[in-house]
Order: structure tokens, then C-alpha cells, then sequence
């Protein structure tokens, strides 16, 4: 019994303070005041299935917590093939390189050997030329003789020519260019790539309350739908309504008293909606009651405690 008459003593309190604060907001020449907060939306970038996301709805978020994981097996391949790729194509960078031990090495040596070959033949034609001609000029070898001897001369300086040719571009560092120039798109390729996975985790852009999950774990989503949508805690703001014939008496950067039942804060006035309107039914009191009104935003201190929805009185 004894415990009865405690429990209905308190819900008198409550009561009583109820009214009594209401009746403060009354007489006081004060607003009455909700709190609003700014959505943060949570758009996908990627399409796909959602396959993981365990939040709830009303629920504390911080920066950085996972909304959701869409699945991004088919991505995955997508890395891992370019992965392979630019390994390929730094082991052809790596062969393209004289002196790294690589097939390069092997081409070159043998582009040598043939043009010291091509070379000493030429000398020893170039060299019997040399004589036929002196011959033929005692007359000891006949005209068919020194013609044989001169195209034997050509056609080893000729191969020589081919010889060095073939030396040049085995030392030739283009081909070395051109395989770096490879391994320079695929990385490009792969950090692109890499950067499109991540977003297959959506994750908290801020702290604060999570107000709507639009789409659940099995949903299939698109480029561009709203995951879920965050009440930043870093700004909140209390809505009041104020008379248009007082506008005079308020300004942007102007400080605010919100107070709620034993507590109060300073906020500062950051918007003055320029379109007047007749204040909602709830949130008149003698202060604006039956007058045109301005919506005026009060923004709420970072560490401030009150919750989006909640009602304050404010003071301006």
C-alpha cells in the first residue's frame, strides 16, 4: 500500500513539473522549440545485392561504422586479374632490360656474335677485293675474277650493315619504354579498380542517430539509392517561430538561451527563413501566437545532449 501511494506521489511530480513548465514557456516571453537535426544521406556508388548490414533503426552510428557491404565478388576477380596482369608485365620489363640477366641478355649476346662474324667476314672480302684489283691491273687474274671478288666485297659489307642493325636494336631501350609504359596503365588500372571496391562498404560519413534504412540485408541495389540516413550529431538545430513584426530585434550570429526542464544552453542563430507563415498550432505560445511568423534555426553546441524531436523553450 505503502508502496502505492510513492508511485502515484510521483507521477503527481511529473505532472506538476510538466505544467509548471509548460506555464514557464506561457508567461515567460519565450518560444517554444523543437530540435531538427541535418540528415546525412548514405548514397551506393556500385550496384549489387546487399549482403551484410546489421544496424538499427533509431540506433547510435560513429564515423566510419558499416551501413552495409554489398557484395562485390565479381570486383574482386575484376583486381585480381590486374594484379596478375602487372605482375606479367613488370617480369617483361624486367627481360626488356640488358644487364638484368634477363631474355634481353640472351638476344643481345647473340646479335654480338653475329656482327663480330659479319664484321670479320667483311674485312677478309673487303681485304681479298683489295688484292684482286692489283692483280687484275698486272694481269693476273681475269675481269669475271675481280667482278667475282667485288660482289663478294658488297654483299659481306652488306651483311655487316644487317649485323649492326640487329646489335643496335638489341641494346635498343625503347623496348624497355614501352614495356614501363605498360606497367604505368595497369597500375593506374588496378588503383582505380581497388578504389571502386571500397565502395562496395558503405560506412558512417558522421556521428549521430540513425533516422531511416531504406534497404535491408538481400535487398539489390543501384548507382544512387539512399542506403540509410544519419542525424548528424556535430549539427543539430533548434526551430523556433518568430514574429515578423520583430525582426528588427534579431539577427544572424545572435546568441540564444534553450532551456529544458533543469537544464540550459547558449545557441547562436544561424538562419532566418525570408517567407513568413502563421505558427503551427503546437508551437505557439503569447509570445507568437495568432502572428505571422519567420522560421529561425538555432544551431545546438557540438557536446550538446538534447535529441532530435525533443521540445525546449527558447529565449532571444
Amino acid at each position: 500500500m505503502e508502496k502505492k501511494k510513492i508511485a502515484a506521489a510521483a507521477i503527481v511530480l511529473v505532472l506538476v513539473g510538466a505544467g509548471i513548465f509548460y506555464t514557464q514557456i506561457q508567461n515567460s516571453g519565450g518560444y517554444k522549440g523543437q530540435v531538427e537535426g541535418v540528415m546525412v544521406s548514405h548514397a551506393t556508388e556500385v550496384s549489387g545485392k546487399i549482403r551484410e548490414s546489421s544496424i538499427q533503426l533509431g540506433g547510435t552510428i560513429k564515423k566510419g561504422d558499416i551501413l552495409a557491404v554489398i557484395d562485390d565478388t565479381n570486383q574482386q576477380y575484376v583486381v585480381e586479374q590486374l594484379r596478375l596482369n602487372l605482375q606479367k608485365a613488370k617480369l617483361a620489363v624486367s627481360n626488356s632490360k640488358v644487364g638484368a640477366g634477363g631474355v634481353a641478355d640472351n638476344n643481345y649476346t647473340a646479335a654480338q656474335a653475329s656482327y663480330d662474324s659479319a664484321q670479320a667476314l667483311a674485312q677478309k672480302a673487303k681485304t681479298d677485293y683489295q688484292r684482286a684489283k692489283s692483280l687484275y691491273e698486272t694481269d693476273a687474274i681475269s675481269q669475271e675474277a675481280l667482278d667475282s671478288a667485288k660482289v663478294a666485297d658488297d654483299t659481306a659489307a652488306a651483311a655487316e650493315a644487317a649485323a649492326a642493325a640487329k646489335l643496335k636494336n638489341a641494346g635498343d631501350k625503347s623496348a624497355t619504354s614501352s614495356a614501363q609504359l605498360d606497367v604505368a596503365i595497369l597500375e593506374s588500372q588496378l588503383h582505380q579498380q581497388e578504389d571502386l571496391l571500397k565502395k562496395y562498404t558503405i560506412t558512417a560519413q558522421c556521428d549521430g542517430i540513425l533516422m531511416s534504412q531504406n534497404y535491408r540485408e538481400g535487398d539489390v541495389v543501384a548507382v544512387g539509392y539512399d542506403i540509410a540516413d544519419i542525424s548528424s550529431q556535430a549539427e543539430r538545430y533548434v526551430v523556433i517561430y518568430y514574429p515578423k513584426e520583430k525582426l528588427a530585434q534579431i539577427q544572424l550570429g545572435q546568441k540564444a538561451q534553450v532551456g529544458w526542464t533543469g537544464h540550459t544552453l547558449t545557441g547562436t542563430v544561424q538562419y532566418l527563413d525570408v517567407k513568413a507563415q502563421y505558427t503551427p498550432k503546437d508551437m505557439q505560445t503569447a509570445a507568437n501566437r495568432n502572428q505571422k511568423t519567420l522560421r529561425v534555426k538555432i544551431l545546438l553546441p557540438a557536446d550538446s545532449d538534447l535529441q532530435v524531436g525533443q521540445r525546449v523553450n527558447v529565449k532571444v
